[in-house]
């Protein structure tokens, strides 16, 4: 009798043991379907994401596109302008078009980065710095003034300013 005790002892431990290996794996079998689920939830909105983030990109190449168009056109006005063209930032030349160089006898290299006043006949240099100082609101204005030419000649012209962004 003493031994068949031990025998039971052993088989009800590996019972015991085996109802808790069911349980754990039970347990650990919820905890990868759970995270099986979560892995799935993430995976759908980061396709949702993705998805989103391609039509942003689409959207925002079409308005690149659109704007290059655009802005190639408005450079073909410019530069074809039978006007010169002249745009000032804090009193320097920082973009002129062909017709003002044709006009002026400097080409664009010669002119770009200089202060305006250099090409202002002495005469008109003060009133356009008063007006050019005047608020950006008040900014637009026509004078007629004299502009010098690389071969120390002078052109009257009708001046037209106004703000703009550059």
């Amino acid at each position: 009798m003493h031994s068949v005790v031990p025998w039971v002892s052993t088989t009800l431990n590996m019972v015991f043991l085996n109802a808790l290996t069911a349980v754990s794996a039970a347990t650990m079998m919820n905890g990868l379907e759970e995270s099986l689920i979560r892995q799935r939830q993430v995976a759908l909105q980061l396709d949702d994401e993705r998805r989103s983030l391609l039509l942003i990109r689409s959207r925002l190449e079409e308005e690149v596109a659109t704007r290059c168009i655009a802005e190639e056109k408005y450079r073909n006005l410019v530069e074809h302008a039978s006007d010169g063209i002249v745009v000032i930032q804090n009193s320097r030349i920082m973009y002129v078009n062909q017709k003002l160089t044709e006009l002026l006898g400097f080409d664009a290299a010669e002119l770009i980065g200089r202060t305006f006043t250099d090409f202002i006949h002495p005469v008109q240099v003060r009133k356009l710095v008063r007006l050019y100082r005047r608020p950006r609101a008040e900014r637009s204005f026509m004078i007629q003034t004299a502009l010098l030419c690389k071969n120390a000649s002078h052109i009257d012209v009708d001046l037209n300013s106004g703000a703009t962004t550059f």
